[in-house]
């Protein structure tokens, strides 16, 4: 008995079925509705980080909220998908691009090439929310660091430090008496 080892990747989930035209118009449209969302999401993550670069705290209240809606339109974007991917009889963990190769003949190339460059899109967000949180906890670390050394400077006696942190030395005393 020959027995070959067993693969320890486990193939990506395929879909069920060929897609009909109809379900592949649908997939084609999902398609370009993410696409719209995520150009529209690296917009909004340019201007967050602009607003952070000017310390603008209205355009910063301002991208959060919209980041916010952003979130809530993506999350209706993702029923659309696993709606689409119900009706086309796919296994859970299916890609749109797994589907895309189940589109008929004409449509596969096109519908595939679309999901490569929204993936390509959707890693460019990803890479752009990673850079404005460094940059936050870079600049949160530096506002607190600024506002232990004021607290340490205002604060000889150790009124305006945090329980459990010593006072640094008195350089000098204020006669409350004279």
């Amino acid at each position: 008995m020959n027995h070959t080892p067993a693969s320890t990747v486990a193939p990506a989930p395929r879909a069920a079925r060929a897609l009909s035209p109809e379900l592949a118009a649908q997939l084609d449209l999902l398609l370009t509705d993410l696409e719209t969302h995520h150009h529209q999401q690296l917009t909004l993550l340019e201007a967050h980080r602009a607003a952070i670069a000017r310390a603008d705290g209205d355009a910063l209240a301002h991208c959060v909220l919209a980041q916010q809606q952003a979130a809530v339109r993506l999350s209706e974007l993702d029923d659309r998908r696993a709606v689409l991917l119900r009706a086309a009889g796919a296994v859970p963990g299916v890609t749109l691009s797994a589907l895309c190769d189940r589109a008929p003949a004409g449509l596969a190339a096109h519908l595939r090439q679309r999901a490569t460059g929204l993936r390509a899109l959707m890693t460019r967000c990803v890479r752009a929310q990673e850079s404005i949180a460094l940059a936050s906890a870079s600049l949160l670390g530096h506002a607190r660091g600024l506002m232990a050394q004021i607290a340490r400077r205002l604060s000889e006696t150790g009124v305006y430090v945090r329980p459990g942190l010593a006072p640094t030395a008195a350089s000098g005393a204020v006669d409350v008496l004279s």
